[in-house]
């Protein structure tokens, strides 16, 4: 029999590791882990930042794009509504209308963020597509070579609020291309965290 007799250690808290010790009857110490700091940051000058995001919610589906510049003004806000139940669909298609958005302000600089890692990797070629959304990311390819400098980028999901709360936004199979003078309620409050670089931390 396997014996832990006197056994003394100290594990970051979960509750995997909870469950795990505690089945085990170790006399075991958690600890917090230290707590990671994150900000929106504003793209450099001439560059303009898409944050990018897909959302499952029990009503509906949605996307949401947001764009700022290198002030950390918001230039264009996109959301949209389908009945299609795949957030990879949800988060190609938040980065297309976001990119086909951009083409038709005339901007060539552009940094396209999403909290999908798996997303990003798709997209750069890291990751083999699944074939039900090759139709969009073949798009995506297509407009990517429309900009004179363009990189997607993975963006944790802390700093990426402003295109969360977009993709929750829209509950009907619509899309709509939001006034940035009259944005939804809480967004312009979200807006300001991004732009006075707020803090969010991530354990």
């Amino acid at each position: 029999m396997l014996g832990f007799t006197g056994y003394q250690q100290s594990v970051p808290d979960s509750p995997s590791s909870r469950d795990f010790f505690n089945r085990w009857r170790l006399p075991i110490s958690f600890t917090s882990g230290r707590e990671t700091p994150f900000s929106w940051i504003a793209p450099p000058w001439a560059w303009t930042t898409i944050n990018c995001d897909g959302s499952i919610r029990s009503s509906a589906t949605g996307y949401g794009t947001i764009s700022h510049n290198h002030l950390s003004q918001a230039i264009f806000a996109i959301v949209g509504g389908t009945s299609d139940i795949s957030i990879l669909r949800m988060e190609l298609l938040a980065i297309k209308v976001g990119l086909h958005k951009a083409i038709s302000l005339g901007l060539d600089q552009i940094q396209c963020q999403s909290d999908s890692l798996m997303v990003i990797n798709i997209i750069n070629g890291h990751m083999k597509s699944p074939w039900p959304v090759m139709d969009i990311l073949h798009i995506i390819w297509d407009l990517r070579d429309s900009f004179r400098r363009i990189v997607f980028q993975f963006h944790i999901r802390e700093s990426n609020f402003c295109a969360d709360f977009l993709a929750g936004f829209a509950y009907t199979n619509q899309e709509l291309h939001l006034c940035i003078s009259s944005v939804p309620n809480l967004l312009p409050d979200l807006l300001h965290k991004d732009a006075v670089g707020h803090r969010y931390f991530r354990l």
